[in-house]
């Protein structure tokens, strides 16, 4: 009976990923990561620490952080003794823009480099504001909790469904929603591509 049941188990879970393959698939040419894989790795990490005392930050990988983001912003977020944030975006625009940026690829050179933070830090003060959350700060005692079943990332309202969790049910008295500034994350850019076909490109 023991053998049956771990093989009927391991093939419900190969059957449980074919379908979640076939889901992403359906959305994107990608292979869309599961938001509940990415924080099960924290839990992970939760699990063989003994002092559960962290954060876990999780952001969309074209979103930027400023050179003062641990210290000058988040330093002062982590004082207030909350368990969960979310951090809107500044937008940067890539057009019209009175700074202009541009390196328009990714890329490792020293020099290109030094250029892209050069002109990012040029361009801050002439951001906007953007209502999407697309970074998340969780408290180690929270991410545990959170259970997101097959929601993948890249695909709205993934961000809104997160923080609507966090603020009504997870971190309901210890939640809080930082506004876009300059001083925190940023995204170069605000074209939208995600409302194209329902897709982020950065994934």
């Amino acid at each position: 009976n023991g053998s049956t049941s771990t093989t009927s188990t391991s093939t419900q879970e190969q059957e449980h990923d074919t379908a979640r393959k076939i889901v992403a698939e359906h959305f994107s040419k990608r292979e869309l990561p599961f938001l509940q894989d990415i924080l099960d790795t924290g839990v992970q990490v939760a699990n063989n620490n003994s002092h559960n005392d962290y954060y876990v930050m999780l952001t969309n990988s074209d979103i930027g952080l400023t050179k003062d983001f641990y210290y000058g912003f988040l330093l002062p977020l982590l004082q207030q003794d909350r368990q969960a944030f979310t951090i809107n975006r500044w937008s940067i625009g890539m057009k019209n823009s009175p700074t202009t940026v541009t390196v328009k690829k990714p890329t490792t050179d020293p020099a290109t480099l030094d250029t892209l933070f050069h002109q990012i830090d040029a361009s801050l003060d002439h951001g906007q504001v953007h209502p999407g959350y697309d970074c998340f700060l969780l408290h180690s005692t929270i991410v545990p909790r959170i259970n997101l079943h097959d929601l993948f990332v890249g695909s709205p309202p993934w961000g809104s469904a997160l923080a609507v969790l966090l603020e009504q049910h997870l971190a309901k008295h210890t939640y809080k929603n930082v506004r876009s500034n300059p001083r925190g994350t940023f995204h170069l850019g605000d074209d939208k591509a995600w409302g194209k076909n329902g897709i982020s490109e950065h994934v």
